[in-house]
């Protein structure tokens, strides 16, 4: 689902952080449209918020 405010991007990932038995890993991709204006303008709101939740961001160049 599309987001850009910071709030709701860490509420998902809070809940995917939420301890269960049988998880061991949370690997969180965003993935960005760049062919669509609106979701690209999320993108860098996204961004600001993934330091804010200690995240680290991998960049890979598309194929």
């Amino acid at each position: 689902m599309p987001i850009s405010w910071k709030g709701m991007l860490q509420q998902y990932a809070g809940r995917l952080h939420r301890e269960h038995s049988s998880k061991t890993d949370v690997r969180i991709i965003d993935i960005v449209d760049t062919g669509h204006p609106a979701l690209l303008r999320m993108w860098p709101t996204r961004q600001r918020g993934d330091p804010a939740m200690q995240y680290r961001t991998e960049a890979e160049a598309a194929p």
